[in-house]
């Protein structure tokens, strides 16, 4: 089972002027991010969750990445809705430069 997901953003977009003496008005920033969950063996008790952040900010550009391994101890009910998923997780991320 392979399950991706993306997102984009754009913030500031009216560049708002904050208020301030001088007066500093915020610059526009732009996002993208996505995640991917990959089961491991033939159960759905144990997920790979590699991630990655990219933004810009005027000059400034920040790239992150970084993954998670998770385990499920109970997965959430179907039907009812009663239970919810309990999971471990265990990971890092590195932000490049």
């Amino acid at each position: 089972m392979l399950n991706v997901k993306f997102g984009v953003g754009a913030l500031h977009l009216n560049t708002p002027n904050v208020g301030l003496k001088p007066p500093i008005n915020y610059i526009l920033k732009y996002v993208v991010h996505g995640i991917a969950d990959i089961k491991l063996g033939k159960t759905q008790t144990c997920r790979f969750l590699p991630a990655f952040e990219f933004a810009v900010q005027g000059p400034t550009t920040l790239i992150n990445l970084g993954t998670n391994i998770k385990y499920v101890l109970q997965d959430r009910s179907k039907y009812t809705g009663v239970y919810s998923e309990v999971a471990l997780s265990l990971g890092g991320w590195y932000r490049v430069g």
